[in-house]
Parts: structure tokens; sequence; C-alpha cells
């Protein structure tokens, strides 16, 4: 290094000094600059790592929350599952409940309508062997003529509707046979009748042969069948024959309609006499 008076009386000496104190302070300059730029990267990269920890932890978050949102979800839809089967087994348990007691309802009712076609067959039982010890007892009484009367009777219609019913020509209100007595009478008449024809060994009781004869007057008679049977024969005028009764048509009423209202009312009758002994 050049001490101080060459500086001061040498120009290049103090130009060579100053290139290299310039040079030194160059080469700090540049230093200090480079640390600059070191800090700052430095800097730079820990905010950009703090940056990117913070998104994580963010999408960690709301991650988080989604996943917790459906487990909610999935409890609740759990729960309501729950309760509707819950409800299902409640309601299903008070339906059994339900047919269990209108089973035992309707045993009990038929049981007792079983009690009461019994005492109701043993009273008729009963009755019939009072009349016929009575009728033994006097050697005939009015019950028995009466009873012949009436099988006789029926035997005549059955006789007439077996051909009324083999007969092609047109009918008239007259040509119909029309039974002996209606409603409950029909019936109970009808009924004895199956009790007697019945073979030996087959023991009908009176509630079996009362069903019988309803279901046989109520297929005969009945307005519908009546008519899709016979109605096609039946006269369509409404001219009166000689000896024909004047109750027989009504006022402008054909042969056809009077034996349709006749057929009404019959079966009518037999529904009521048959209702009226189901509520006794």
């Amino acid at each position: 290094m050049c001490d101080r008076d060459e500086l001061r009386h040498n120009p290049l000496a103090r130009a060579m000094a100053g290139f290299a104190s310039g040079s030194a302070a160059s080469s700090e300059s540049e230093s200090e600059s480079e640390s600059d730029d070191s800090a700052c990267d430095f800097a730079g990269e820990e905010h950009r790592a703090r940056l990117s920890r913070w998104r994580l932890e963010r999408e960690r978050a709301t991650r988080a929350a989604r996943e917790m949102e459906t487990l909610v979800a999935i409890r609740a839809a759990r729960e309501r599952r729950e309760a509707a089967s819950f409800q299902t087994r409640a309601f299903r348990v008070a339906l059994e409940r339900e047919d269990t007691k209108r089973w035992a309802e309707d045993v009990e009712t038929r049981a007792m309508e079983r009690a009461a076609e019994r005492a109701a067959e043993t009273l008729h039982e009963a009755y019939e062997a009072s009349e016929a010890s009575d009728h033994d007892f006097t050697g005939g009484t009015k019950a028995a003529d009466d009873d012949t009367r009436e099988r006789a009777a029926w035997d005549a219609h059955e006789a007439e509707w077996r051909a009324f019913v083999r007969e092609t020509d047109a009918l008239g209100v007259s040509d119909v046979p029309w039974p002996p007595s209606t409603g409950e009478a029909a019936i109970a008449a009808v009924a004895r009748l199956e009790r007697r024809k019945a073979p030996e060994n087959e023991n009908v009781t009176l509630a079996t042969a009362r069903r019988r004869a309803f279901r046989t007057l109520s297929l005969r008679w009945h307005p519908d069948k009546f008519h899709a049977a016979h109605g096609a024969r039946l006269r369509g005028d409404g001219a009166r024959e000689a000896g024909e009764p004047t109750s027989a048509l009504e006022p402008g009423e054909t042969h056809a309609e009077a034996v349709a209202r006749r057929v009404r009312g019959i079966a009518q009758e037999l529904n009521d006499a048959w209702k009226a002994n189901k509520r006794r």
C-alpha cells in the first residue's frame, strides 16, 4: 500500500489507490446487495410457505365441516327411519289387535247365532211333537188337515211350475203358477217339504231346511232371474181374457208389466221375512 506522501505527490498512485478503494467499495456494495436479495428470497419463501399452510388448513377445515354435515344428515335420516319403523310396528300391532278383537266378536256372534238356531229348532221340534201327540190323542186335528192341504197345494204348484217352464206359447198373468203363499208362510211351508223329502240318513235341521227353502224361492222369484228365464214369453198387450179377474191387470198395464210387478212383490216379501227371522 502506498504511503501518504506518495499519494499526495504522485497522481498515478492516487489513481491506483482510488481504483483500489472503488473496487473494495463496489465489492462491499455487491456483497450487501446479494445479502439483501437473499433476505428477500427467504422472506418470500417463508410467506409462500405460510400461505400454502393456511390454504391447506382451510381446505381441511372445509372438508371436515362437509363430512360433519354429511354425518349429521345420515344420523338424522337414520333417526327418521327408525321413528317411521317404530310407528309402522305400532300400527301393525294395533291392526293385529283390532283383527283379533273382530275375530273374537265374530266367533262370539256365530256362537250366539248357532245357539239361537238350536233353541229355535228345539222349540219347533217340541211344538211338532206336541201337535203330533194331540193328533194321536184326538184322532185328527185341524192342524193336520191344514198340513195336508198345504202339502197338496205346494205339490200342485210344483207340477204347474214344471208345465210352465216347458210352455212355449205367449203367457199372461193368469198363466203364471203363482205360489200358494208368500213371505214367512212360504218359507216355512217349503222348509217343511225340504225336511220331509230329505233322505232318512240325512239329519236336516230346521235352520238348514229354512236356508234351502229361502234359496229355492229366491232363485225362482228373483225379478232379474225370472225375467231372464221367462220374460221373452210374456205378453206385451193388456187385453184381459174371459174369466180373468179385473185385479190381475191395473189400468193401462200389460201382462208383462203385471207379471213383473207381482214377481217383485213376492221377492220383497221373501226378503223381508228372511231379514225379520234373522233379527229374532
